[in-house]
Protein backbone atom coordinates (compact mmCIF):
# COMPACT_ATOMS: atom_id res chain seq x y z
CA UNK A 1 0.00 0.00 0.00
CA UNK A 2 3.12 2.67 0.63
CA UNK A 3 4.75 1.62 -2.20
CA UNK A 4 1.26 2.36 -4.02
CA UNK A 5 1.02 5.86 -2.48
CA UNK A 6 4.55 7.01 -2.64
CA UNK A 7 4.41 5.78 -6.46
CA UNK A 8 1.47 7.88 -7.30
CA UNK A 9 2.84 11.13 -5.39
CA UNK A 10 5.77 11.13 -7.08
CA UNK A 11 3.92 10.47 -10.66
CA UNK A 12 1.76 13.76 -9.47
CA UNK A 13 4.67 15.75 -8.43
CA UNK A 14 7.42 15.51 -10.82
CA UNK A 15 10.23 17.43 -9.73
CA UNK A 16 9.35 18.98 -6.25
CA UNK A 17 11.81 20.50 -3.78
CA UNK A 18 9.89 18.25 -1.11
CA UNK A 19 7.62 15.42 -1.09
CA UNK A 20 5.49 14.10 1.95
CA UNK A 21 2.40 12.42 2.98
CA UNK A 22 1.03 11.70 6.48
CA UNK A 23 0.80 8.21 7.87
CA UNK A 24 -2.86 6.35 6.99
CA UNK A 25 -5.19 6.33 10.26
CA UNK A 26 -7.58 3.62 10.74
CA UNK A 27 -10.58 5.57 10.59
CA UNK A 28 -10.07 8.09 7.81
CA UNK A 29 -9.80 7.02 3.99
CA UNK A 30 -8.37 9.58 3.28
CA UNK A 31 -4.43 11.07 3.51
CA UNK A 32 -3.13 14.18 3.08
CA UNK A 33 0.24 15.10 1.43
CA UNK A 34 2.19 17.95 0.60
CA UNK A 35 4.41 19.25 -2.47
CA UNK A 36 6.78 21.86 -2.46
CA UNK A 37 7.56 23.32 -6.25
CA UNK A 38 9.47 25.90 -7.54
CA UNK A 39 6.85 26.77 -9.90
CA UNK A 40 4.75 29.46 -8.42
CA UNK A 41 0.78 28.71 -7.39
CA UNK A 42 -1.12 26.30 -5.32
CA UNK A 43 -2.64 23.50 -6.41
CA UNK A 44 -5.00 20.33 -4.97
CA UNK A 45 -5.22 16.98 -6.62
CA UNK A 46 -8.01 14.48 -5.51
CA UNK A 47 -6.45 10.58 -6.22
CA UNK A 48 -8.64 7.72 -5.78
CA UNK A 49 -6.67 4.69 -4.89
CA UNK A 50 -8.05 1.05 -4.46
CA UNK A 51 -8.71 1.85 -0.44
CA UNK A 52 -8.02 5.27 0.31
CA UNK A 53 -8.28 8.67 -1.62
CA UNK A 54 -4.97 11.22 -1.82
CA UNK A 55 -5.12 14.68 -0.84
CA UNK A 56 -2.35 16.12 -2.54
CA UNK A 57 -1.80 20.05 -2.18
CA UNK A 58 1.21 21.40 -4.48
CA UNK A 59 2.32 24.71 -3.41
CA UNK A 60 5.39 27.12 -4.68
CA UNK A 61 8.13 27.25 -2.41
CA UNK A 62 7.47 30.66 -1.65
CA UNK A 63 3.97 30.59 -1.01
CA UNK A 64 5.15 27.52 1.39
CA UNK A 65 7.42 29.89 3.38
CA UNK A 66 5.40 32.22 3.66
CA UNK A 67 2.85 30.30 4.93
CA UNK A 68 4.84 28.94 7.50
CA UNK A 69 5.83 32.19 8.84
CA UNK A 70 2.64 34.01 8.64
CA UNK A 71 0.12 32.13 7.80
CA UNK A 72 -0.43 33.92 3.91
CA UNK A 73 -2.59 30.58 3.10
CA UNK A 74 -3.93 30.43 6.18
CA UNK A 75 -1.88 27.24 7.33
CA UNK A 76 -3.22 24.72 4.87
CA UNK A 77 -0.10 23.91 3.55
CA UNK A 78 2.47 24.58 7.02
CA UNK A 79 -0.51 22.95 9.40
CA UNK A 80 0.32 19.40 7.71
CA UNK A 81 4.02 19.99 9.19
CA UNK A 82 2.51 18.83 12.56
CA UNK A 83 0.92 15.59 11.53
CA UNK A 84 3.10 12.86 11.67
CA UNK A 85 4.57 12.84 7.93
CA UNK A 86 6.74 10.28 6.33
CA UNK A 87 9.01 12.21 3.73
CA UNK A 88 9.92 10.70 0.24
CA UNK A 89 11.70 14.04 -1.40
CA UNK A 90 13.51 16.78 1.39
CA UNK A 91 13.29 15.60 4.19
CA UNK A 92 15.91 17.89 5.58
CA UNK A 93 13.90 20.78 4.13
CA UNK A 94 10.69 20.20 5.48
CA UNK A 95 12.11 19.49 9.24
CA UNK A 96 13.65 22.50 9.22
CA UNK A 97 10.61 24.39 8.32
CA UNK A 98 8.40 22.27 10.49
CA UNK A 99 10.57 23.85 13.02
CA UNK A 100 10.12 27.05 12.34
CA UNK A 101 6.19 26.94 12.09
CA UNK A 102 6.35 24.30 15.57
CA UNK A 103 7.84 27.55 17.40
CA UNK A 104 5.74 30.23 15.56
CA UNK A 105 2.47 28.26 16.74
CA UNK A 106 3.73 27.99 20.30
CA UNK A 107 4.44 31.79 20.64
CA UNK A 108 0.96 32.24 19.59
CA UNK A 109 -0.49 29.94 21.95
CA UNK A 110 1.48 31.96 24.36
CA UNK A 111 0.43 35.05 23.30
CA UNK A 112 -3.43 34.10 23.64
CA UNK A 113 -3.46 32.42 26.34
CA UNK A 114 -1.51 35.72 28.15
CA UNK A 115 -3.67 38.04 26.18
CA UNK A 116 -7.17 36.20 27.37
CA UNK A 117 -6.28 35.83 31.34
CA UNK A 118 -3.66 38.63 31.38
CA UNK A 119 -3.54 38.59 35.23
CA UNK A 120 -3.94 34.49 36.03
CA UNK A 121 -1.70 33.78 33.19
CA UNK A 122 1.57 34.77 35.41
CA UNK A 123 0.39 31.71 38.34
CA UNK A 124 -0.85 29.19 35.93
CA UNK A 125 1.58 25.71 35.74
CA UNK A 126 0.77 24.79 31.92
CA UNK A 127 1.19 21.14 31.26
CA UNK A 128 3.19 20.55 28.04
CA UNK A 129 0.29 18.87 26.51
CA UNK A 130 -1.39 22.11 26.23
CA UNK A 131 0.20 23.51 23.55
CA UNK A 132 -0.64 20.54 21.17
CA UNK A 133 -4.45 20.42 22.18
CA UNK A 134 -4.11 23.86 21.57
CA UNK A 135 -2.64 23.90 18.09
CA UNK A 136 -4.06 20.73 16.59
CA UNK A 137 -7.29 21.86 18.15
CA UNK A 138 -7.25 25.09 15.58
CA UNK A 139 -5.59 23.30 12.62
CA UNK A 140 -8.62 20.56 13.08
CA UNK A 141 -11.02 22.69 11.04
CA UNK A 142 -9.23 22.55 7.93
CA UNK A 143 -7.53 19.54 8.17
CA UNK A 144 -9.39 16.47 9.94
CA UNK A 145 -6.13 14.41 10.84
CA UNK A 146 -5.34 16.65 13.30
CA UNK A 147 -8.14 16.07 14.86
CA UNK A 148 -7.73 12.66 15.27
CA UNK A 149 -4.03 13.12 16.39
CA UNK A 150 -5.37 14.33 19.48
CA UNK A 151 -5.63 11.45 20.89
CA UNK A 152 -2.75 10.36 20.17
CA UNK A 153 -1.50 12.98 22.39
CA UNK A 154 -3.51 12.17 25.24
CA UNK A 155 -0.26 10.14 27.08
CA UNK A 156 2.58 12.78 26.47
CA UNK A 157 3.68 16.03 24.26
CA UNK A 158 5.05 14.72 21.40
CA UNK A 159 9.01 15.12 21.17
CA UNK A 160 8.96 18.14 18.91
CA UNK A 161 6.84 20.09 21.15
CA UNK A 162 9.00 19.21 24.01
CA UNK A 163 12.46 20.03 22.14
CA UNK A 164 11.30 23.83 20.73
CA UNK A 165 9.82 24.49 24.41
CA UNK A 166 13.44 23.35 25.93
CA UNK A 167 14.43 26.00 23.33
CA UNK A 168 12.21 28.34 24.41
CA UNK A 169 12.99 27.70 28.30
CA UNK A 170 16.94 28.53 27.06
CA UNK A 171 15.59 32.45 25.61
CA UNK A 172 13.67 33.17 28.37
CA UNK A 173 10.47 33.09 27.47
CA UNK A 174 9.01 30.55 29.61
CA UNK A 175 10.94 28.24 32.56
CA UNK A 176 9.90 24.46 33.78
CA UNK A 177 8.65 24.02 37.28
CA UNK A 178 8.09 19.99 38.37
CA UNK A 179 7.59 19.30 35.38
CA UNK A 180 5.13 22.40 34.26
CA UNK A 181 5.32 25.33 31.95
CA UNK A 182 5.23 29.10 33.48
CA UNK A 183 5.25 32.14 31.70
CA UNK A 184 8.34 34.51 32.44
CA UNK A 185 6.90 37.51 34.11
CA UNK A 186 9.11 39.50 31.07
CA UNK A 187 7.60 38.24 28.42
CA UNK A 188 4.09 38.69 29.84
CA UNK A 189 4.50 42.64 30.05
CA UNK A 190 5.92 42.54 26.63
CA UNK A 191 2.68 40.92 25.40
CA UNK A 192 0.82 42.61 27.39
CA UNK A 193 2.74 45.78 26.17
CA UNK A 194 2.51 45.40 22.71
CA UNK A 195 -1.10 44.46 23.33
CA UNK A 196 -3.34 41.94 20.31
CA UNK A 197 -1.65 41.64 16.88
CA UNK A 198 -4.91 40.09 16.08
CA UNK A 199 -6.49 42.62 13.33
CA UNK A 200 -2.16 43.73 12.58
CA UNK A 201 -2.26 39.74 11.59
CA UNK A 202 -5.68 39.66 9.85
CA UNK A 203 -5.07 42.58 7.64
CA UNK A 204 -1.73 41.25 6.97
CA UNK A 205 -3.25 37.96 5.26
CA UNK A 206 -5.96 39.98 3.82
CA UNK A 207 -3.60 42.04 1.87
CA UNK A 208 -0.89 38.57 1.10
CA UNK A 209 -4.11 36.96 -0.53
CA UNK A 210 -4.97 40.21 -2.49
CA UNK A 211 -1.57 40.32 -4.02
CA UNK A 212 -1.57 36.51 -4.80
CA UNK A 213 -4.77 36.93 -6.56
CA UNK A 214 -3.67 40.56 -8.59
CA UNK A 215 -0.40 38.58 -9.91
CA UNK A 216 -2.14 36.02 -11.30
CA UNK A 217 -1.09 33.36 -8.68
CA UNK A 218 -2.46 29.92 -10.24
CA UNK A 219 -4.90 28.29 -7.80
CA UNK A 220 -4.82 30.74 -4.81
CA UNK A 221 -9.21 31.13 -5.39
CA UNK A 222 -9.52 26.91 -5.66
CA UNK A 223 -7.17 26.57 -2.32
CA UNK A 224 -9.56 29.07 -0.77
CA UNK A 225 -13.20 27.79 -1.87
CA UNK A 226 -11.96 23.90 -0.76
CA UNK A 227 -10.63 24.55 2.36
CA UNK A 228 -13.72 23.85 3.89
CA UNK A 229 -14.69 20.88 2.52
CA UNK A 230 -11.93 18.97 4.12
CA UNK A 231 -14.20 18.68 7.17
CA UNK A 232 -16.42 16.21 5.58
CA UNK A 233 -13.83 13.44 5.89
CA UNK A 234 -14.45 13.17 9.79
CA UNK A 235 -17.67 12.88 11.65
CA UNK A 236 -17.59 15.96 13.77
CA UNK A 237 -17.50 14.77 17.76
CA UNK A 238 -16.50 17.06 21.31
CA UNK A 239 -13.17 17.95 21.14
CA UNK A 240 -10.89 17.55 23.92
CA UNK A 241 -10.36 20.62 25.22
CA UNK A 242 -7.17 22.73 26.16
CA UNK A 243 -7.91 24.35 29.11
CA UNK A 244 -7.61 21.14 30.87
CA UNK A 245 -4.32 21.44 30.95
CA UNK A 246 -3.86 24.72 32.27
CA UNK A 247 -3.83 24.68 36.40
CA UNK A 248 -3.35 27.42 39.24
CA UNK A 249 -1.92 26.45 42.56
CA UNK A 250 -3.93 26.29 45.44
CA UNK A 251 -2.90 25.48 49.48
CA UNK A 252 -4.37 21.89 48.61
CA UNK A 253 -2.88 21.34 45.21
CA UNK A 254 -3.40 22.22 41.76
CA UNK A 255 -6.23 22.85 39.95
CA UNK A 256 -7.17 22.09 36.44
CA UNK A 257 -8.91 25.43 35.45
CA UNK A 258 -11.45 22.99 33.82
CA UNK A 259 -12.30 21.16 36.84
CA UNK A 260 -16.11 21.11 38.07
CA UNK A 261 -17.90 20.99 41.51
CA UNK A 262 -21.04 21.26 43.33
CA UNK A 263 -21.24 23.15 46.43
CA UNK A 264 -21.83 20.10 48.08
CA UNK A 265 -18.66 18.94 46.91
CA UNK A 266 -16.73 21.38 48.44
CA UNK A 267 -15.48 20.00 51.69
CA UNK A 268 -15.06 16.66 50.93
CA UNK A 269 -12.18 18.70 48.42
CA UNK A 270 -11.13 20.76 51.88
CA UNK A 271 -10.81 17.55 53.79
CA UNK A 272 -10.20 14.52 51.44
CA UNK A 273 -9.04 12.52 54.49
CA UNK A 274 -11.62 13.38 56.97
CA UNK A 275 -15.36 13.17 57.22
CA UNK A 276 -17.67 16.14 57.43
CA UNK A 277 -20.32 16.78 59.42
CA UNK A 278 -23.21 19.53 60.29
CA UNK A 279 -22.14 21.12 56.86
CA UNK A 280 -23.96 24.52 56.43
CA UNK A 281 -23.53 27.54 53.82
CA UNK A 282 -25.09 30.71 54.30
CA UNK A 283 -24.88 33.80 52.43
CA UNK A 284 -22.92 36.89 53.89
CA UNK A 285 -23.11 40.48 52.63
CA UNK A 286 -25.26 42.22 50.69
CA UNK A 287 -27.98 41.59 48.01
CA UNK A 288 -24.92 41.57 44.96
CA UNK A 289 -22.16 40.34 46.83
CA UNK A 290 -22.11 36.28 45.89
CA UNK A 291 -20.14 35.84 48.81
CA UNK A 292 -20.99 32.57 51.77
CA UNK A 293 -19.77 31.36 54.83
CA UNK A 294 -19.46 27.32 54.71
CA UNK A 295 -19.21 26.00 58.24
CA UNK A 296 -18.70 22.51 59.06
CA UNK A 297 -17.49 19.88 62.09
CA UNK A 298 -14.63 17.51 61.63
CA UNK A 299 -13.93 15.45 64.82
CA UNK A 300 -15.64 18.04 67.27
CA UNK A 301 -14.01 20.82 65.83
CA UNK A 302 -15.91 23.49 63.77
CA UNK A 303 -14.09 24.60 60.40
CA UNK A 304 -14.97 28.13 58.50
CA UNK A 305 -14.21 28.99 54.80
CA UNK A 306 -15.41 31.61 52.75
CA UNK A 307 -16.91 30.50 49.14
CA UNK A 308 -17.15 33.15 46.28
CA UNK A 309 -19.32 32.76 43.29
CA UNK A 310 -18.76 34.45 39.95
CA UNK A 311 -21.93 34.43 38.30
CA UNK A 312 -22.90 35.37 34.89
CA UNK A 313 -25.29 38.23 36.11
CA UNK A 314 -22.52 39.79 38.36
CA UNK A 315 -21.78 42.36 35.62
CA UNK A 316 -25.02 44.14 37.15
CA UNK A 317 -23.04 45.19 40.21
CA UNK A 318 -19.70 46.16 38.24
CA UNK A 319 -21.18 48.03 35.44
CA UNK A 320 -22.65 50.68 36.65
CA UNK A 321 -20.15 51.29 38.56
CA UNK A 322 -17.43 51.30 35.50
CA UNK A 323 -19.63 53.59 34.22
CA UNK A 324 -19.60 56.09 37.18
CA UNK A 325 -15.58 56.00 37.44
CA UNK A 326 -15.64 56.03 33.71
CA UNK A 327 -11.90 57.96 33.12
CA UNK A 328 -10.82 58.28 36.38
CA UNK A 329 -10.64 54.05 36.92
CA UNK A 330 -11.26 51.33 34.70
CA UNK A 331 -13.09 47.99 36.55
CA UNK A 332 -13.15 44.51 35.72
CA UNK A 333 -16.81 43.65 35.11
CA UNK A 334 -16.58 39.79 33.63
CA UNK A 335 -16.85 37.24 36.34
CA UNK A 336 -14.67 35.21 35.26
CA UNK A 337 -11.38 38.30 34.74
CA UNK A 338 -12.32 39.32 38.93
CA UNK A 339 -12.05 35.98 39.79
CA UNK A 340 -9.07 35.32 37.44
CA UNK A 341 -7.72 38.66 39.43
CA UNK A 342 -8.73 37.58 42.70
CA UNK A 343 -6.48 34.11 41.85
CA UNK A 344 -3.47 35.32 40.76
CA UNK A 345 -3.46 38.74 43.16
CA UNK A 346 -3.77 36.73 45.99
CA UNK A 347 -0.83 34.41 44.73
CA UNK A 348 1.58 37.54 44.37
CA UNK A 349 0.68 39.53 47.36
CA UNK A 350 1.23 36.06 49.63
CA UNK A 351 4.81 35.55 48.09
CA UNK A 352 5.58 39.06 48.83
CA UNK A 353 4.84 39.03 52.73
CA UNK A 354 1.17 40.72 52.37
CA UNK A 355 -1.71 39.21 55.09
CA UNK A 356 -4.26 37.91 52.67
CA UNK A 357 -6.53 34.78 52.83
CA UNK A 358 -5.48 31.65 50.96
CA UNK A 359 -7.20 30.36 48.05
CA UNK A 360 -8.53 26.82 48.89
CA UNK A 361 -9.73 25.66 45.99
CA UNK A 362 -10.97 27.21 43.06
CA UNK A 363 -13.10 26.07 40.29
CA UNK A 364 -12.76 28.07 36.89
CA UNK A 365 -15.35 26.48 35.42
CA UNK A 366 -17.89 26.98 37.40
CA UNK A 367 -16.17 30.14 38.93
CA UNK A 368 -16.56 28.82 42.07
CA UNK A 369 -13.53 30.43 44.63
CA UNK A 370 -12.93 28.74 48.45
CA UNK A 371 -10.39 30.92 50.24
CA UNK A 372 -9.53 30.54 54.04
CA UNK A 373 -11.54 32.52 56.86
CA UNK A 374 -10.41 35.20 58.40
CA UNK A 375 -11.97 35.47 62.35
CA UNK A 376 -12.05 39.48 63.15
CA UNK A 377 -14.33 42.62 62.65
CA UNK A 378 -14.91 44.96 59.24
CA UNK A 379 -12.40 48.04 59.55
CA UNK A 380 -15.50 49.80 58.61
CA UNK A 381 -16.18 49.79 62.12
CA UNK A 382 -12.70 51.35 62.83
CA UNK A 383 -12.86 53.99 60.31
CA UNK A 384 -16.30 55.13 62.25
CA UNK A 385 -14.63 55.49 64.95
CA UNK A 386 -11.80 57.40 63.68
CA UNK A 387 -14.64 59.59 62.49
CA UNK A 388 -15.80 59.92 65.54
CA UNK A 389 -12.82 61.22 67.31
CA UNK A 390 -11.58 58.07 68.84
CA UNK A 391 -7.88 58.19 66.86
CA UNK A 392 -6.83 56.87 70.35
CA UNK A 393 -7.82 53.75 70.09
CA UNK A 394 -7.92 52.77 66.93
CA UNK A 395 -5.33 55.14 65.42
CA UNK A 396 -2.73 52.04 65.15
CA UNK A 397 -5.07 50.39 62.78
CA UNK A 398 -4.76 53.00 60.32
CA UNK A 399 -1.47 53.59 60.82
CA UNK A 400 -0.87 49.70 59.67
CA UNK A 401 -3.36 49.86 56.96
CA UNK A 402 -1.44 52.53 55.06
CA UNK A 403 1.41 50.92 55.56
CA UNK A 404 0.28 47.42 54.21
CA UNK A 405 -0.93 49.43 51.02
CA UNK A 406 1.93 50.81 50.57
CA UNK A 407 3.79 47.20 50.87
CA UNK A 408 1.46 46.15 48.22
CA UNK A 409 2.42 49.48 45.79
CA UNK A 410 6.34 48.87 46.63
CA UNK A 411 5.62 45.04 45.25
CA UNK A 412 4.62 46.49 41.59
CA UNK A 413 0.71 46.02 42.22
CA UNK A 414 -2.60 47.89 43.15
CA UNK A 415 -5.80 46.64 44.83
CA UNK A 416 -8.10 48.51 42.38
CA UNK A 417 -11.43 48.16 44.65
CA UNK A 418 -9.59 49.67 48.11
CA UNK A 419 -12.61 50.48 50.24
CA UNK A 420 -12.31 50.03 54.20
CA UNK A 421 -15.11 47.39 53.83
CA UNK A 422 -12.61 44.74 52.18
CA UNK A 423 -10.34 44.75 55.11
CA UNK A 424 -10.62 42.60 58.19
CA UNK A 425 -8.66 44.17 61.61
CA UNK A 426 -7.63 40.79 62.83
CA UNK A 427 -5.12 40.64 66.17
CA UNK A 428 -4.64 44.03 64.99
CA UNK A 429 -3.60 43.29 61.75
CA UNK A 430 -5.47 44.88 58.83
CA UNK A 431 -6.49 41.75 56.40
CA UNK A 432 -7.19 42.32 52.44
CA UNK A 433 -9.90 40.11 51.43
CA UNK A 434 -11.17 41.15 48.49
CA UNK A 435 -8.89 41.57 45.26
CA UNK A 436 -11.48 41.23 42.89
CA UNK A 437 -10.15 44.08 40.90
CA UNK A 438 -6.18 42.90 42.07
CA UNK A 439 -3.50 43.82 39.71
CA UNK A 440 -0.28 44.20 39.04
CA UNK A 441 0.92 47.94 37.83
CA UNK A 442 -2.09 50.10 38.48
CA UNK A 443 -3.19 53.12 39.66
CA UNK A 444 -1.51 53.49 43.31
CA UNK A 445 -3.26 56.81 43.37
CA UNK A 446 -6.78 55.68 43.45
CA UNK A 447 -6.03 53.14 46.02
CA UNK A 448 -5.52 55.53 48.55
CA UNK A 449 -8.17 57.85 46.48
CA UNK A 450 -10.82 55.06 47.40
CA UNK A 451 -9.69 54.43 50.43
CA UNK A 452 -10.30 57.60 52.30
CA UNK A 453 -12.93 59.43 50.40
CA UNK A 454 -14.77 55.59 50.62
CA UNK A 455 -14.44 55.60 54.68
CA UNK A 456 -15.90 59.58 54.31
CA UNK A 457 -18.98 57.72 53.45
CA UNK A 458 -19.47 56.25 57.15
CA UNK A 459 -19.22 60.34 58.46
CA UNK A 460 -22.03 61.82 59.95
CA UNK A 461 -23.51 65.58 59.54
CA UNK A 462 -22.62 65.96 62.86
CA UNK A 463 -19.08 64.60 63.39
CA UNK A 464 -16.67 66.80 63.40
CA UNK A 465 -14.30 67.70 60.71
CA UNK A 466 -11.25 67.23 62.15
CA UNK A 467 -12.11 63.64 62.63
CA UNK A 468 -11.87 63.11 59.35
CA UNK A 469 -8.60 65.16 59.03
CA UNK A 470 -7.48 62.53 61.60
CA UNK A 471 -7.65 59.89 59.32
CA UNK A 472 -5.75 61.13 56.41
CA UNK A 473 -3.12 61.92 58.82
CA UNK A 474 -2.68 58.32 60.54
CA UNK A 475 -3.33 56.81 57.22
CA UNK A 476 -0.70 58.82 55.14
CA UNK A 477 1.95 58.44 58.26
CA UNK A 478 1.56 54.81 58.15
CA UNK A 479 1.97 54.80 54.38
CA UNK A 480 5.12 56.85 54.23
CA UNK A 481 6.49 54.56 57.23
CA UNK A 482 5.75 51.91 54.57
CA UNK A 483 7.89 53.63 51.77
CA UNK A 484 4.82 54.81 50.02
CA UNK A 485 5.11 57.75 47.77
CA UNK A 486 4.18 61.49 48.92
CA UNK A 487 3.44 62.49 45.39
CA UNK A 488 0.96 59.09 45.37
CA UNK A 489 -0.68 60.85 48.57
CA UNK A 490 -0.79 63.84 47.09
CA UNK A 491 -1.73 63.20 43.85
CA UNK A 492 -5.31 61.12 45.01
CA UNK A 493 -6.21 64.64 46.43
CA UNK A 494 -7.07 66.16 43.38
CA UNK A 495 -10.27 66.48 41.86
CA UNK A 496 -10.36 63.92 39.40
CA UNK A 497 -10.50 61.21 41.83
CA UNK A 498 -12.93 63.01 45.04
CA UNK A 499 -15.24 64.10 41.89
CA UNK A 500 -16.29 60.37 41.81
CA UNK A 501 -17.10 60.45 45.55
CA UNK A 502 -19.81 63.28 44.90
CA UNK A 503 -22.50 61.21 45.30
CA UNK A 504 -21.88 58.97 48.14
CA UNK A 505 -19.77 61.62 50.82
CA UNK A 506 -20.78 64.76 52.46
CA UNK A 507 -19.48 67.76 50.50
CA UNK A 508 -17.51 69.09 53.67
CA UNK A 509 -15.65 65.78 54.46
CA UNK A 510 -14.71 65.24 50.47
CA UNK A 511 -13.01 68.80 50.66
CA UNK A 512 -11.59 68.19 54.26
CA UNK A 513 -9.72 65.20 53.04
CA UNK A 514 -8.62 66.27 49.52
CA UNK A 515 -6.78 69.90 51.32
CA UNK A 516 -5.41 67.56 54.13
CA UNK A 517 -4.15 64.89 51.15
CA UNK A 518 -2.79 67.85 49.09
CA UNK A 519 -1.28 69.52 51.61
CA UNK A 520 0.79 66.47 53.28
CA UNK A 521 4.52 67.35 53.23
CA UNK A 522 7.51 64.95 53.88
Amino acid sequence: MLEEIEGRLREEAGEAVALAYNRPSRTLREITALAVLEDEGVWRRMVELEERRLDLLMVGRRLFEEDVKSSTLLDAAAGRLLIPYRAIIGGEYLSRWEKTYRRRKILESLRALILERPELSRELRIDPRYFAYDILTSLSHILPQAEEELNTVEGGAPEGFLKTLRELEGEGYIRVENGYIVIEEGYIDEVLRRGPRTLEQLESIRRAIRELVADGVRGILDLLRGLPLVKEALPRRSLPQPDRFLYFPTARGLTSLLESVSVEELVSRLEPEAEAEEVELRRIGGVLNEVYLLTYRVEDEQRRAVVKWYPNWTSLKWTPVALWTLGTRGFAIAGRERMERECASTLFLSRGGIPVPRVLYASFRDRLLVKEYVEGSSFVEVVKRILRGRADLFGEAVNRLGETLASIHGLGATVGDCKPDDFILSDGRPILVDLEQGSRGGDASWDVAEFLYFSGRYASPLDPLEGAERLVELFAQGYLEGSGSLKVLREAGRLRYWKVFTPLVLPQVLYTISRRLRGLKA
